[in-house]
């Protein structure tokens, strides 16, 4: 079984794997335990109007929609408040209302957090902690999204050792406003009661005494979608292919964001958000989270839609890519939808008889008809589901993902959920976009049926390496030519190379057939003409950042700067962009 890095380069640079990695409730940030730190300035978003959200999501059949964006522009030099501690360290806080929300989750770009710094995100009264980012939790794209935080307030806290002093960096560009529950302001006193927003009828994985689904429920994850129009909570599953080289592919549901602008650069994917028990948790549980990805495929008749991450799944998270199933006219005896209704942790539901393939068309609250044969229907026996429940893997007896779950009668009583199915989702529309094919099957192996794969137990000695190569403003770089080295000397020396590849028109780029335990260096070009974007200006610019007077502060600058491509930004740079404007140099 193949083993898969994924590294995503920008320009000539080469930039580790960063592995977003977000946990639960970490200590208590400085702002809670210092005494001495004052109340932090305040800024006040727009309240919600919540007849208008309402009457915008009946219209518009957002019933999933659980926030509505507010812009913002907020960073470390013109909005908050710094404090420095006895030993020199300093602390920047902002305190962000709404005064009707019943949550805040914050959008964050050009997130740049240096190694020992980190960023906090608490309620007023210290009770709802959520994760704390640093520089391994940011990828080189610098996108970041944070909570959500329960309540009207929230506090923004970024610490930085002595040493550290004015290298960190972010915008705070957008305030997601929640106006439906998804935590509770208390913990419950119902033993029944979910840790969210859950009904009481929804069952935790760990109730089930089996161990059919150990491995299939380390596949499943909670997405939190951006939209440009707000947030929604939708379930996916992390799906094998025929490789087997552990390329992060998400299957989920095609509604989820098909009616909405989605923001793919800020879906968040939060792994392993669980109790570890049947009972309920008293206070949110720890997960790990990736955030930004691709939409490579989907086709809303059978309601699919399959994502790649930008990065690879870190060892760490334990995660499970699931099997699946792909025969046509299958019907499994029993079926296992495991999903996190409401944006809840991690339930099960389960229907104990064997499953219809619904031979009638269906037609959906959004004017959608699917056609015959394209979903399973079937009525649960334990469990339900809720929004957030779809695009939930459906899951044969065996643990492999036969469907997805798009909808249908949410209740407690009898509820009736109706799947894509998988094998209709193989051939789609008849196109790599519009199925699942060429994604899942990149060998053409043909295999109806595929095992799932446990990273921990791959004895493989091939892997891959893929990434995604992007312009300073995010945009993807086409056509750019990548290149495999067998050392990190810079400049690179053709001697060196061992492979290379031009990226895709989404900036993607893969090597293949790796062997394990090599070390590999990566490394991008885009030739364009020297003079372009050239001017007087650059030259200053050098000037003042070689003399202190005005240094650089962002990975692109430096890039940038370095024109003579000699892997530093010396004088030699100041001379070569002179001879280039008087064109001394062909």
């Amino acid at each position: 079984m193949d083993k898969s890095i994924t590294i995503r380069t920008i320009y000539t640079i080469v930039f580790c794997a960063l592995f977003g990695s977000l946990f639960g409730q970490n200590a208590k940030p400085r702002g809670l335990t210092e005494n001495s730190i004052p109340v932090p300035t305040s800024i006040t978003i727009p309240a919600i109007s919540y007849e208008a959200v309402e009457k915008r999501d009946k219209a518009n059949f957002w019933n999933d929609r659980v926030s509505v964006p507010a812009s913002v522009d907020h960073d470390l030099t013109n909005s908050g408040d710094w404090h420095t501690l006895a030993n020199g360290d300093r602390i920047w806080r902002l305190q962000v209302n709404c005064k009707n929300s019943k949550g805040l989750a914050f959008m964050f770009r050009h997130v740049s957090i240096p190694a020992g710094a980190s960023l906090h995100f608490y309620s007023l009264d210290g009770k709802h902690i959520v994760k704390s980012f640093e520089s391994i939790d940011i990828n080189s794209q610098g996108n970041l999204v944070a909570g959500p935080i329960v309540g009207t307030s929230a506090i923004i806290e970024y610490y930085e050792p002595q040493h550290l002093k004015g290298q960190g960096q972010f915008d705070l560009f957008n305030v997601q406003r929640l106006y439906k529950d998804f935590l509770p302001s208390a913990p419950s006193s119902d033993p029944q009661r979910a840790f969210g927003d859950a009904w009481n009828c929804q069952v935790n994985v760990e109730c089930i005494d089996t161990d059919y689904f150990d491995d299939a429920k380390r596949s499943v994850v909670r997405i939190l979608m951006t939209m440009e129009e707000g947030m929604i909570y939708c379930s996916g599953g992390l799906i094998n292919n025929t490789a087997q080289d552990m390329t992060p592919y998400i299957l989920s549901a095609f509604h989820c964001s098909s009616d909405l602008t989605p923001m793919y650069d800020f879906f968040r994917f939060d792994f392993n958000f669980a109790s570890p028990f049947c009972t309920n948790p008293t206070q949110e549980p720890p997960y790990n989270s990736l955030v930004g990805c691709t939409s490579v495929a989907g086709n809303a008749d059978s309601d699919f839609e399959l994502l790649r991450l930008f990065q690879s799944i870190p060892t760490s998270f334990n995660a499970y890519f699931a099997g699946w199933n792909r025969t046509l006219d299958y019907r499994p005896d029993t079926t296992t939808l495991i999903h996190h209704p409401s944006g809840d942790i991690r339930k099960i539901s389960q229907e104990f008889s064997q499953i219809l393939i619904f031979n009638s068309t269906i037609e959906w609250d959004n004017g959608l008809v699917t056609t015959p044969r394209s979903h399973y229907r079937g009525f649960l026996d334990l469990g339900a589901f809720q929004g957030g429940s779809s695009g939930a893997p459906l899951f044969d007896d065996n643990g492999h993902i036969v469907a997805q779950l798009h909808g249908g009668d949410a209740e407690c009583d009898n509820p009736k959920a109706f799947s894509g199915i998988f094998a209709k989702s193989w051939t789609g529309g008849g196109s790599p976009i519009t199925r699942l094919r060429e994604w899942l099957d990149p060998i053409n192996a043909g295999n109806l049926v595929q095992q799932g794969l446990d990273p921990s137990n791959s004895n493989s000695s091939l892997g891959s390496i893929s990434g995604k190569v992007k312009d300073a403003n995010g945009g993807p770089m086409s056509n750019t030519i990548v290149y495999l080295n067998s050392d990190g000397v810079y400049p690179r020396s053709t001697a060196t190379i061992l492979d290379s590849t031009f990226t895709d028109s989404n900036g993607l780029f893969s090597f293949t057939q790796l062997d394990i335990g090599v070390d590999y260096y990566v490394s991008a070009a885009n030739d364009k003409c020297e003079r372009d974007g050239i001017a007087v200006s650059d030259i200053t610019r050098v000037i003042n950042h070689l003399l202190y007077q005005q240094r650089f502060t962002s990975p692109y600058q430096y890039i940038v700067a370095d024109v003579n491509n000699d892997g530093q930004v010396s004088v030699n740079d100041i001379l070569f962009v002179r001879f280039l404007l008087l064109n001394n140099i062909q």
